[in-house]
């Protein structure tokens, strides 16, 4: 681990993704969702759990498969109400949710749409480093 890096494994690989998924749902699971309103969890998925992820996120495109983890994990903090899992009907589609509120949604950002733009400052970045010199 460099820089909290994993080092030697390959970031195209589910567990080189394992040590930020179980990050995320170790920091859910400390909290009692059931006592928070959904503004409360809305809050903490956008200002905590979507915030782990950040930096590896900036420089390696998540696996289909983490997104799809980390979405659910999102999911199920926003709707939960008991403290063990239940199936349960979502009443809203996800991507609805993560739509913008001015086009009635939370203002999620989808995990794999915050991946590529983070992905683009660092392009950004080096193209404007490029033709500057």
């Amino acid at each position: 681990m460099y820089l909290g890096v994993p080092i030697g494994n390959s970031h195209k690989k589910k567990a080189f993704w394992n040590p930020v998924v179980q990050k995320v749902e170790n920091r859910m699971a400390s909290w009692k969702a059931e006592s928070l309103n959904e503004p409360g969890r809305l809050v903490l998925i956008k200002s905590v759990l979507d915030g782990l992820p950040v930096y590896l996120m900036s420089l390696f495109r998540l696996p289909k498969g983490v997104v799809n983890q980390l979405e659910s994990i999102r999911n199920f903090f926003l709707g939960s109400r008991f403290k063990e899992k239940c199936t349960r009907m979502h009443l809203v589609n996800w991507k609805s949710i993560c739509r913008s509120k001015k086009h009635g949604g939370l203002g999620l950002v989808s995990i794999d749409d915050k991946n590529e733009a983070l992905m683009g400052k660092w392009i950004n970045k080096w193209y404007a480093d490029r033709n500057r010199g």
